[in-house]
């Protein structure tokens, strides 16, 4: 009869983390020499727009960070099977953090400089990573502040696991969502007297064999405003996205279920995951925005990521805590307000862009909405930020438990694994 040991399972964890970090510093270098031939063909076969060639410096420059920041994990899991000792993630990083995050203003001003101009888009891409990592930074430093530190290995493996893992499923998940949103709406589409003009483009063009979309004319705005209509994408953007992410975020903490975590863990590890999910969100949102939507979009970023990283530092802390006392009915409150927030935010985020972008798309929103959507927002991002601020004081607060943080000391080789 075999016995897993909790040795056993930390090896395991730590060869499955070496193994994730192959693979994604391997598909990088692919992805990344794929998009330096597609650079340098880009000018010959003059098939590519300016933009689009914008878009791809911009991919080159999320291919570069991601293999930055998949490096560490690297070491650190090949480190720990050599039987080195696990280092801690140092102390005072809140400090570092805060001069970077003042450093931020003048950077956003450099790119608003830059956002116009066709000739320094490449230093725009460069700047949107900063942007986007330096506020995750400080809001991470900012919830662990005076927190006992868990080892870099785990730090580093929580942040691969969403790299690699966890935003692969999301994104695999939406899109099986939003195919079956479609095919729902096909159905319900054909069946409407004002969608009968489109097909009738389409039976012509088919029978005269010369199918172009680009022919084809047709008027949404009224099959938009129908009520109907307005409460799907209502409901999908403020319900369905909200509890599919909050319900996936926190995976690379279920990783971590056998590791006797404290609910200091599954709070810095929760972080962890928002933060790393949120900033990969954040670096393709900015990638495809210049000109005066960038800065729009740089503001509301910051909350987002505030958002993901907070609500998924809480759902960890909610799983720790129950896995360690068993009150099972904490993780589904605290799920339940995570996704209540969060779908606030995004139907209020709504709101103020279609308040912004409403002439042009010929929509309609309702004044009282748009005008309470910023201070709604406001009071939302300040909330979650003293939610942040609150949960550390608890934490630190709470009686002493053997951490499972603490960096252990080197293993023998049939033992060696991650803490």
């Amino acid at each position: 009869m075999n016995v897993h040991t909790p040795a056993d399972n930390a090896r395991s964890l730590t060869i499955a983390q070496l193994v994730v970090s192959i693979f994604g510093l391997t598909t990088l270098v692919v992805v990344f020499i794929c998009l330096v031939v597609l650079l340098l063909i880009a000018p010959l076969t003059r098939e590519f727009s300016i933009e689009q060639i914008d878009q791809l410096h911009g991919i080159l420059w999320i291919t570069l960070a991601a293999f930055l920041l998949t490096l560490p994990s690297l070491i650190t899991s090949i480190r720990r099977l050599s039987g080195r000792p696990t280092r801690r993630v140092p102390r005072g990083m809140f400090l570092a953090a805060s001069i970077a995050l003042v450093c931020l203003a003048p950077l956003v001003l450099l790119g608003r400089l830059v956002s116009d101009s066709a000739n320094w888009q490449w230093l725009l891409k460069v700047i949107n990573i900063f942007i986007a990592f330096i506020p995750l930074w400080w809001l991470l430093e900012l919830g662990r502040l005076r927190l006992a530190r868990c080892s870099a290995q785990r730090q580093w493996g929580v942040t691969v696991f969403s790299f690699y893992i966890t935003l692969p499923v999301v994104v695999i998940v939406e899109i099986i969502l939003f195919v079956l949103i479609v095919l729902l709406a096909a159905v319900w589409l054909v069946q409407q007297p004002e969608f009968s003009p489109l097909l009738e483009q389409f039976e012509r063009a088919f029978a005269s064999g010369s199918f172009n979309p680009q022919n084809f004319t047709f008027d949404w705005l009224p099959l938009l405003e129908k009520p109907g209509v307005i409460v799907v994408i209502v409901l999908s953007i403020s319900l369905v996205v909200p509890v599919m992410e909050e319900l996936l975020k926190p995976l690379g903490i279920w990783a971590l279920v056998k590791r006797g975590l404290t609910p200091l863990d599954g709070f810095v590890a929760g972080m962890l995951c928002g933060a790393s999910f949120a900033l990969f969100e954040s670096l393709f949102s900015l990638s495809s925005v210049s000109g005066e939507e960038w800065l729009f979009i740089v503001t509301g970023r910051a909350g987002t990521g505030l958002l993901h990283l907070t609500l998924t530092g809480f759902n960890g802390w909610a799983l720790a805590s129950s896995w360690k006392d068993g009150k099972t009915a904490r993780v589904a409150l605290t799920y339940i307000l995570t996704v209540f927030v969060h779908g606030a935010w995004n139907l209020f985020a709504m709101a103020m862009g279609l308040s912004m972008t409403g002439e042009e798309l010929h929509l309609s929103v309702s004044p009282v909405l748009s005008a309470s959507a910023p201070w709604v927002l406001g009071s939302l991002a300040l909330g979650m930020l003293v939610m942040l601020m609150v949960m550390n004081w608890r934490l630190r607060r709470a009686p002493a438990v053997s951490p499972s943080s603490a960096a252990p000391p080197p293993l023998p080789a049939a033992t060696r694994g991650l803490e």
